[in-house]
């Protein structure tokens, strides 16, 4: 688990780091409107137990107009 992160999962797997999103997941509109936010890192998070290695994620699609 990556502190401070929401639907975003990381795991090492022989070497390569392995970023899991459920993009079943609503975590609600971007502060703009414009898009539904999936999973974020909330800006750069260190990597747990991968010396200096640092993620940034955001996944988010178009906002569906109501």
């Amino acid at each position: 688990m990556l502190e401070g992160a929401e639907n975003v999962r990381v795991h090492m797997d022989d070497g390569k780091l392995v970023v899991t999103i459920d993009t079943r997941v609503d975590l609600g509109l971007s502060k703009s409107g414009k898009s539904t936010m999936l999973g974020t890192t909330h800006g750069p998070v260190e990597v747990p137990e991968q010396d200096g290695l640092v993620l940034n994620v955001n996944v988010y699609k178009p906002a569906v107009a109501a």
